[in-house]
């Protein structure tokens, strides 16, 4: 299998199905705010996504704090 990792900014660069796999790591989520972020986010990444493409993303339950333990 090619992989090809390329670390880009969705908002900054209009991607227009360039890609099969798109990923969020981390926490980014966290810094969209409000409504308007994350669904020009959403929309930035359906954008860039073939069609078939998929979007991989990272979640944390809040409750979940394993540090505790």
């Amino acid at each position: 299998m090619d992989i090809e990792w390329i670390l880009g900014d969705l908002g900054s660069v209009p991607w227009e199905r360039e890609f099969d796999f798109t990923v969020m790591t981390g926490h980014a989520f966290q810094v969209l705010l409000g409504d308007d972020e994350p669904r020009g986010a959403l929309a930035a990444v359906h954008a860039a996504l073939t069609d078939g493409g998929q979007f991989g993303f990272e979640t944390r339950g809040p409750l979940a704090r394993g540090w505790e333990s």
